[in-house]
């Protein structure tokens, strides 16, 4: 069988393994930030310009925040994964297809997790190689990194939702 019925949406395999993806990374991101901690001294980088040029210094503790704060997104879309009626649609609603459209937010917010866990794990990554001495920063390609991830999926999505009405 290639779906699942939950509640009244479907979740495919593809869904799962991103589910799965997500849990995995956000335990590597906890993994990475930690070993970032346990091995850096006070004052690390804790932001970069939008070139990905260090531009701010501050205490270690501060690299805890970015799996905390992917962890709270990480549930936060998950539980919003169980309630898709509460996200707003940019089309009509109807019993006819509600549930491909509840599937296709889902799906979109599943991607969205993903893609924040990714990025805070590559800038934890970047601080951990920076501390070590082997990066000097983010470089350019954050921003365009963000933008794909962040951007691509949403408008996927959205093609989507409008093809299926």
């Amino acid at each position: 069988m290639a779906t699942k019925q939950t509640d009244t949406f479907l979740v495919t395999p593809f869904d799962r393994k991103l589910d799965v993806s997500s849990t995995v990374l956000l335990i590597i991101l906890w993994l990475v930030a930690i070993a970032t901690f346990l091995y850096s001294p006070f004052i690390i980088p804790i932001h970069y310009n939008y070139k990905g040029v260090i531009d701010g210094y501050g205490s270690k503790w501060t690299i805890l925040l970015l799996p905390l704060i992917s962890t709270l997104i990480f549930f936060g879309i998950t539980v919003l994964i169980k309630r898709p009626h509460l996200l707003n649609y940019s089309i009509k609603i109807t019993p006819e297809n509600r549930d491909k459209q509840f599937a296709i937010a889902c799906r979109m917010l599943r991607m969205l997790k993903l893609s924040t866990i990714l990025v805070f794990l590559f800038i934890t990554v970047i601080t951990f190689l920076h501390i070590k001495k082997l990066a000097s920063g983010l470089g350019w390609v954050l921003l365009p990194l963000v933008v794909f991830l962040v951007v691509v999926p949403v408008v996927v999505q959205l093609r989507q939702s409008f093809i299926n009405k």
